[in-house]
């Protein structure tokens, strides 16, 4: 039998279930008390230190093997692009579970959910052939040792990586006035430049000009990637001959040539302006508390941010420390991933569910690193609260609950509820737990309920 419902619950066990939900992917049975000790420095303490080991993230192929097949078959037409596609289909399985694994037997959860952000921010996508096979390794190699240091280093790392240069197509982008344009004309192509400017930094069409893309377009000729007959295949190049020379003048200011370096000076004039650390908080802010996140929590990880330097560690203690992080109100929907996720921590499920977690999130409309081109998947509650959608939730819920209702062995669902979600359970549903007879029909209650369902 359940115990009664609690008559008062501390303030700490409160926040602690908040930073679980609402942070990470929520708690694991019983781990709300050890949270409870510190909530906030729980948060931050997982974005701290170095990412934990990973012999099976470590294990797979880095991105120079992948990016000189990858580029091989591209310059080989459609035909060879289809076949490379289908070879490297396995591989991309293997990889999808083998980072679920990792993410479900993870200790830091709160780091494992910026990673899903920082990923979808950048637009890396296997739905485009161009990135397919370089989708996670872009993760491993950039995301994962970036994401808590400087904004600047991460975009560097980023826009240099050949899943970024190569779904952009900016190896073959060259200048007017290079040696490869002159007596050809111009081949720009500003896909990367305008996915830079208007996504990735400062957004906000007032903060730049149409000029600002095309100067940036020119200062990224020469960016490319190795080919597979060249020295280092498949890793970062500049190349001399397709890059424009003479002056730029970007953002209001005059840059003079310096092949490589115009770039990495732009992008780093781009991570210091304030619509960049703006676009940034907002964009986080959304992903993490609400559709519309209250301006003293925006301004506040602004503060962390410009504070550390553009730092990314810093927008998190700014999102951290403002009061409005921590309302009880469960403002915010979560994504399929982000409810697979929550269900396998909460019935303390291992890295042996990784094929189950992956079938389940692309079932519900979500499967890992396909998200559409460029844009990323929604970060709006109205992409994942459509009436088919919930219905799909309901069915996949309770089929959950029926399989994992083994896990609570002998615990009633409503003491469960309280070990997972402490006081965000209403005594509404707990009343509603507490007199559903079947079991498993009580854990498909609670995690079809809005104080799971929401963070």
């Amino acid at each position: 039998m359940a115990q009664p419902y609690p008559t008062e619950f501390s303030p700490e066990i409160g926040f602690a279930a908040i930073a679980a939900s609402r942070f990470g992917y929520g708690a694991r049975p019983g781990q709300l008390s050890a949270i409870s000790a510190d909530p906030a420095g729980w948060v931050m303490s997982q974005i701290s230190g170095p990412p934990e080991p990973s012999p099976g993230l470590d294990a797979l192929p880095g991105s120079p093997a992948k990016a000189a097949a990858l580029i091989d078959s591209l310059a080989s037409g459609p035909g060879a692009v289809r076949a490379h596609r289908r070879a490297v289909q396995a591989a991309f399985e293997r990889e999808a579970q083998t980072h679920l694994a990792h993410t479900l037997a993870s200790k830091t959860p709160v780091r494992e959910r910026l990673v899903r952000f920082w990923c979808n921010f950048f637009g890396i996508t296997a739905t485009d052939p161009r990135s397919m096979s370089l989708a996670y390794a872009f993760e491993r190699e950039v995301i994962r040792p970036h994401m808590t240091g400087s904004y600047t280093k991460l975009l560097t790392q980023a826009v240099r990586h050949p899943a970024m240069l190569l779904a952009f197509e900016n190896s073959g982008s060259f200048g007017q006035y290079s040696p490869a344009g002159l007596g050809s004309g111009s081949g720009l192509n500003a896909a990367l430049a305008h996915h830079i400017i208007t996504r990735l930094t400062v957004a906000d069409e007032t903060a730049h000009t149409d000029r600002d893309i095309v100067e940036l377009t020119k200062m990224l000729t020469g960016w490319s990637v190795a080919g597979p007959a060249e020295p280092n295949a498949g890793t970062f190049v500049f190349r001399e001959e397709l890059h424009q020379p003479q002056g730029k003048f970007f953002l209001n200011r005059a840059y003079p040539s310096a092949g490589a370096l115009e770039a990495e000076a732009a992008l780093d004039a781009l991570t210091r302006r304030e619509p960049t650390a703006r676009n940034l908080a907002t964009r986080l802010a959304r992903y993490i508390l609400s559709d519309a996140p209250a301006e003293d929590v925006v301004d506040s990880m602004i503060d962390g941010y410009a504070g550390g330097g553009n730092s990314l560690r810093g927008l998190v203690q700014g999102l951290v420390d403002a009061p409005g992080a921590w309302t009880p109100v469960q403002a915010k929907a979560k994504s399929p991933d982000d409810l697979v996720l929550s269900v396998a921590r909460a019935l303390d499920y291992g890295p042996d569910r990784a094929g189950v977690a992956l079938r389940s999130m692309r079932a519900l409309g979500q499967a890992p690193k396909q998200a559409p081109l460029v844009a990323g998947w929604p970060d709006l509650d109205a992409a994942w609260t459509a009436p088919q959608q919930v219905v799909e939730r309901a069915q996949w819920v309770a089929a959950a609950a029926a399989e994992g209702i083994q896990a609570l062995g002998t615990t009633p669902v409503p003491d469960f509820a309280l070990s997972i979600l402490g006081p965000l359970v209403t005594a509404q549903t707990y009343r509603r737990l507490s007199v559903t007879r079947d079991q498993a029909e009580a854990l498909g209650l609670l995690f079809a309920s809005p104080e799971f369902q929401r963070r």
